[in-house]
């Protein structure tokens, strides 16, 4: 009892208080529960020989362990409704969100780490709580979480709780930092798509020009173990030479030996959020790729090609010196 009491004495002296700060109270609530149940136990099967008042918190003890289990199945539905509502609406579209931009094996920072959780991503370790009292303490500042995401190479940040916005230079840092976020109600941003740092060597290194005005500069495809999973995650890197006019949409497909086509990925830049006429010149665009396969590939020799196409007429950007309207990127041997 001693516990409980000076645990609820700690909560309400707690500001913030927060729902999940309720947590708490739970271990001695345990405890006593525990103890409840024995001595309703031990009061049944001593029954004859207990005396009419043990009787009495005997009886009360198995009736309300009784209500406890009929209401169990209403309280598990319940929870199951609290957290569809909870994570419903805007939430859920974050958490999908997450994970259409992000991969599994990527760090994410949020000040509602319940997003990362949803989404299935990890967050720095060191990223400890950004509640609202540690900001205000100092021990979350801008440049722990500056540092932190550039340790971590943080490929999405979701500033969710009206958090982080008191934290004007990470603010800062994420606008530098990233290519586009998206915005739910004018307040809640997920920032996504890391610029490529400066002066740092591109993969695989290419120059090929498509059009008048695009350039792929080269790319990144794991190819260890290509065919093993549901997606093939590639990363292509682009750079406007000229300021482009039109809106083209990137087209990645994977060939059989037999150039027959087996699986493709047709989507504007980072998913749609970072369209052509919106690419600044000399910029490198990082543009996250993750193509669907198929449940069972034969072993076989497979190519990669990429290009480029207009959306409204389907005409593909031609090769600069050269009569093909495709990139063969690579071959893979499944």
């Amino acid at each position: 009892m001693l516990w409980l009491f000076v645990t609820i004495i700690t909560l309400l002296s707690h500001t913030p208080l927060f729902e999940q700060h309720l947590l708490a109270i739970l271990p001695p609530i345990v405890l006593l529960a525990s103890i409840a149940l024995w001595q309703s136990i031990t009061g049944l099967f001593t029954w004859q020989k207990s005396k009419m008042n043990e009787k009495v918190f005997t009886a009360i003890g198995a009736c309300f362990i009784g209500m406890y289990l009929l209401s169990l199945p209403n309280m598990v539905k319940t929870n199951n409704t609290t957290r569809d509502v909870r994570t419903g609406g805007r939430e859920a579209e974050a958490i999908n969100f997450l994970k259409t931009v992000t991969r599994h094996d990527d760090n994410l920072i949020s000040d509602n780490q319940l997003l990362i959780f949803m989404a299935e991503r990890q967050a720095p370790p060191q990223l400890g709580d950004i509640a609202q009292v540690a900001i205000n303490a100092g021990r979350q500042n801008s440049r722990n979480l500056i540092s932190l995401s550039e340790s971590y190479s943080v490929q999405a940040v979701a500033s969710w709780s009206l958090r982080l916005i008191w934290l004007t230079e990470y603010e800062a840092w994420l606008d530098d930092n990233f290519l586009t976020k998206r915005v739910w109600d004018g307040h809640h941003i997920i920032y996504f798509g890391r610029r490529f740092p400066k002066n740092n060597p591109i993969p695989n290194e290419q120059h090929v020009q498509l059009g008048d005005s695009i350039i792929w500069k080269g790319f990144h495809v794991d190819t260890e173990t290509p065919f093993q999973g549901e997606t093939l995650p590639m990363t292509f890197y682009w750079q406007a030479k000229h300021k482009p006019h039109q809106d083209y949409t990137i087209f990645t497909q994977i060939l059989n030996s037999h150039g027959q086509l087996v699986t493709s990925w047709d989507a504007q830049p980072l998913h749609g959020y970072l369209p052509t006429t919106s690419w600044q010149v000399a910029e490198i665009i990082t543009d996250r790729v993750d193509v669907p396969l198929p449940d069972d590939l034969p072993s076989d020799i497979y190519t990669i090609i990429i290009g480029m196409y207009d959306l409204a007429t389907l005409e593909r950007l031609p090769i600069f010196d050269s009569e093909q309207d495709f990139i063969v990127v690579l071959e893979i041997r499944n």
